[in-house]
C-alpha cells in the first residue's frame, strides 16, 4: 500500500522536455499561433479569476476555439487577396 502520492503538476521536478532549455509554451502545446494566444489569454483573465471556468482544460478549449476562428478568418482574407 503506498504511503504517499507525489504529483508534479507543473513539471517542476520531472519533465519530458529538455531541462536545460526553456519549456514549450501553452500555445506551442496547443499548436496555435503564439501571438493570437498571447492576445486571448489575458482577455479571459477576469473569467478565470471569478471561477467562470470549471477548470484549466475548459480555458484552453475556449482559447483554442477563439484562435482557430481567428486563423480561419485570416486564411480566408489571404485567399481573397491572392485572387
Amino acid at each position: 500500500m503506498p504511503e504517499a502520492v507525489f504529483l508534479d503538476l507543473f513539471e517542476t521536478l520531472v519533465t519530458e522536455f529538455d531541462p536545460t532549455g526553456k519549456p514549450p509554451s501553452i500555445a506551442w502545446r496547443l499548436r496555435v499561433d503564439e501571438s493570437a494566444f498571447r492576445t486571448e489569454w489575458p482577455a479571459c483573465q477576469e473569467k478565470r479569476w471569478i471561477g467562470a471556468y470549471p477548470g484549466f482544460p475548459s480555458i484552453l478549449q475556449e482559447i483554442d476555439q477563439l484562435v482557430s476562428e481567428v486563423e480561419r478568418s485570416f486564411s480566408g482574407q489571404r485567399e481573397g487577396e491572392a485572387r
